[in-house]
């Protein structure tokens, strides 16, 4: 509790106390509210809550009235324990869960640095969406799952911070947390997705060391997903999904995000059960919503590019590109973040997208604009063609030219002489000047 006396803690604390107040008013209708659909299933009428032999028969039996939601029964059998068939301990259990997971979302978003982290938690606190969770009690399973998720992410972002201590214990407990999230509810199998999700946002390589790191994650999640799929198809017989084709269950998938990112903005007509799409796989207007997943998702790998290039314009340190061959797209739009170039007589430069049926990204028209003119720009940019080593030095877009075998050294020369001037004052060179060549705000 000492900790939360400095006063940037103590205002968390408050506002984590706030939090959990508003939240527990929002959700007074549910304090003594009753059993409703699905809960005699999974309370009043479950008899692997009572039986002698019940909790066995939860983690290793064909005996759950649903899926394979071990933890979930096993916490609703404590409850029945304590509460009998009294509804109200059940709603209380299902409020401060949800209280929980609206502390935990604040603190993963805190710890991913995004603005308005504590803006997000109340709104994920006091969200209509979330009222069927929180206020229907076989839902429970949901809160559950919901709470080792977010302290799956937790645990995995303090592990890829390489200052933290005890990395490899936080590796473990991610993997725990995230076996008790899929035991409270299988589609906890996302998860993969936003670990890989938390490399990107906090730019880090994911290369094959990340990818192996997740690896185990995977497997668990694939493992808690077949189990699920067989449960559904042979224990319970259904039947609806198997009958669908992979370009259907694509165009369901595509339209679902979309609908219920929807219901996020403007959560009206919220019920238990939406009716049935109408899917026809021969009709142009179903892919709309994928096309938008598409042109969504080339955004955002634009706009992370965008903000790697810009990162390295930024620095304060001066940078010299040595450039020999080719240096086009991505290549050249990593040169124009530099300071200067020094070019091999044999290098070409150029944004041949256009050619192949798509835009120069992270920046590039702009930079390249800036660099060389509006004229060689659209020259350049439009027809595809490229500037010969001579051709990027009368246009300005290098700085020198060198014979093919000396570029290197050249290179190394140029930033040995700019290291050896003062270094505060090439800092506030480099800012000066660059800033109105390369600001593209």
């Amino acid at each position: 509790m000492g900790r939360c006396f400095t006063k940037p803690r103590r205002l968390a604390c408050l506002g984590a106390v706030g939090l959990g107040l508003l939240t527990i008013l929002i959700y007074r209708p549910a304090w003594h509210g009753g059993f409703i659909w699905d809960d005699d299933r999974y309370v009043t009428q479950n008899r692997l809550l009572t039986a002698p032999d019940g909790l066995r028969r939860i983690w290793f039996s064909l005996d759950a009235p649903s899926q394979y939601f071990p933890l979930t029964y096993s916490v609703l059998r404590i409850e029945r324990s304590l509460w009998g068939l009294n509804p109200t301990g059940y709603h209380w259990v299902n409020i401060l869960l949800h209280v929980a997971n609206a502390l935990l979302v604040w603190r993963v978003l805190s710890r991913l640095k995004i603005p308005g982290a504590s803006l997000a938690a109340a709104v994920f606190a006091v969200h209509p969406v979330q009222v069927e969770s929180v206020a229907w009690i076989s839902e429970l399973k949901n809160l559950l799952m919901g709470s080792f998720f977010l302290l799956t992410l937790l645990a995995w972002i303090a592990y890829v911070d390489p200052t933290s201590k005890h990395r490899r214990v936080l590796y473990v407990a991610a993997l725990v947390f995230y076996l008790l999230a899929l035991f409270a509810k299988s589609t906890a199998c996302t998860l993969p997705a936003a670990l890989l999700l938390i490399l990107w946002l906090k730019k880090k390589p994911i290369g094959r060391r990340a990818l192996l790191e997740i690896i185990p994650f995977v497997v668990l999640a694939l493992g808690i997903g077949m189990v699920a799929v067989w449960w559904e198809k042979y224990h319970q017989g259904t039947r609806m999904l198997v009958s669908l084709g992979p370009i259907d269950r694509l165009l369901i998938a595509s339209r679902a995000a979309w609908f219920y990112l929807s219901k996020i903005f403007w959560p009206s007509d919220l019920t238990f059960i939406y009716p049935q799409w109408q899917i026809d796989a021969t009709n142009p207007v179903a892919y709309l919503w994928l096309i938008a997943a598409v042109v969504f998702a080339v955004m955002l790998y634009y706009g992370r590019r965008f903000e790697r290039w810009d990162a390295i314009r930024t620095l304060w340190t001066p940078l010299v590109a040595a450039v020999s061959g080719y240096c086009l797209g991505g290549g050249c739009e990593l040169a124009l973040s530099c300071d200067l170039i020094v070019a091999s007589e044999t290098a070409r430069f150029g944004q041949p997208e256009t050619s192949l049926g798509i835009i120069p990204g992270a920046g590039g028209t702009q930079r390249f604009t800036r660099a060389v003119g509006k004229a060689t720009a659209m020259d350049v940019i439009l027809s595809g063609r490229l500037l010969s080593a001579d051709e990027a030095l009368a246009v300005e877009l290098v700085a020198r030219v060198v014979a093919r075998e000396a570029w290197l050294e050249e290179a190394k020369r140029v930033a040995h002489d700019i290291a050896s001037k003062a270094p505060v004052a090439t800092r506030l060179a480099k800012d000066g000047a660059g800033t109105s060549l390369y600001d593209l705000t």
